[in-house]
């Protein structure tokens, strides 16, 4: 007997008719699209454990322009959802854990640049900014999204 049959979120709020919302649906659905990003997710954190106290400035940049570049990836990510799904987005978790990473990078993208800039009347910018790279290392949580074993543990913790 099936008592909690439902469908998929994603069939549930897929977009009627043919057309262009239509097109980007089928797009965000691919297996290649979901393993660009998982493949997308792993390299952020290779880069991200990659720098350490003392590198070169060059390694530095390297690392930061490797941010800005994994940043636009995730937010065309969250925006291409937005765009298929509209409100809908927001009524998985992972949707909504997704969103808060991506405002959180965007935010650390802006202190960076605040920071980098002549202001200096923000004292709280660095401990800020590095709350929010620690954010962004949750996005490894995107990959136990898609394994049900990690799935249940997390849900059980």
């Amino acid at each position: 007997m099936i008592e909690k049959a439902r469908v998929d979120h994603a069939y549930r709020y897929q977009p009627r008719g043919r057309y262009f919302r239509m097109k980007v649906w089928k797009i965000v659905q691919s297996e290649w699209f979901s393993l660009v990003i998982m493949a997308a997710i792993l390299l952020n954190m290779v880069c991200m454990a990659c720098s350490y106290d003392g590198m070169p400035s060059y390694w530095s940049k390297t690392l930061d322009y490797s941010n800005y570049v994994f940043s636009a990836i995730f937010l065309v990510e969250c925006a291409l959802k937005l765009f298929v799904y509209r409100k809908a987005y927001f009524y998985t978790t992972w949707n909504k854990f997704d969103f808060f990473v991506v405002c959180s990078s965007i935010m650390d993208l802006l202190l960076d640049f605040i920071s980098g800039s002549k202001i200096k009347a923000l004292s709280v910018v660095p401990q800020l900014s590095r709350v929010l790279r620690v954010l962004r290392v949750s996005r490894v949580l995107r990959l136990a999204g898609k394994n049900e074993g990690l799935q249940a543990l997390l849900m059980t913790i």
